[in-house]
């Protein structure tokens, strides 16, 4: 009895060790938010999940307006600060299904489910004014961020469909003609 009760012990502690390491491969450090390499875990997810129910999709890309110049003017904390703060106020102007991550540098990336680019449109305008809409403060110095967002609607029915008609056609193409 002893043994059973040591070995479940350790095999919870052992099952909450692995859970943290899950988060921290899939974690950002200094943001807190998803890693790139959560995002390309998501993305897979999301595009099986639009082929098989017809779904459309939108990813944002996001690059900080002349980040470096923080960083060469204030230093790297202020720029980690910066950082930070963006993530928090991104996360906060999207919607719960929504996925943020950090792609890298000042890139952050969001991948909105279900959406067609006019909706995607209105997050990234959400975001836009989330981010600039007031400056970040930081002990006396006061900075404006502004970021510029690109987008990109997936639709892999409507792919599937064009690919399907594609190989329709070269498929008749290579009969013309044949037995």
């Amino acid at each position: 009895r002893e043994l059973e009760a040591k070995v479940a012990e350790r095999t919870a502690s052992l099952r909450e060790a692995n859970d943290r390491l899950a988060e921290l491969a899939t974690r950002d450090s200094l943001t807190g938010i998803h890693n790139r390499r959560a995002f390309m875990d998501r993305l897979d997810q999301e595009w099986t999940a639009a082929l098989r129910h017809g779904h459309p999709f939108c990813i944002l890309m996001m690059d900080l307006d002349h980040f470096k110049d923080v960083n060469d003017t204030y230093g790297h904390l202020v720029g980690d600060t910066v950082l930070r703060e963006v993530a928090r106020r991104a996360a906060g102007a999207l919607r719960e299904v929504d996925f943020l991550a950090r792609y890298g540098g000042e890139e952050f990336v969001v991948l909105t489910s279900h959406t067609d680019a006019t909706q995607a449109l209105i997050a990234a305008d959400r975001i836009r004014q989330a981010v600039g809409g007031t400056p970040i403060a930081l002990e006396g110095v006061s900075l404006r961020v502004t970021l510029s967002i690109g987008l990109a609607q997936a639709d892999p029915p409507r792919e599937l469909r064009r690919s399907g008609a594609a190989q329709v056609e070269v498929g008749e193409q290579l009969h013309v003609g044949g037995p």
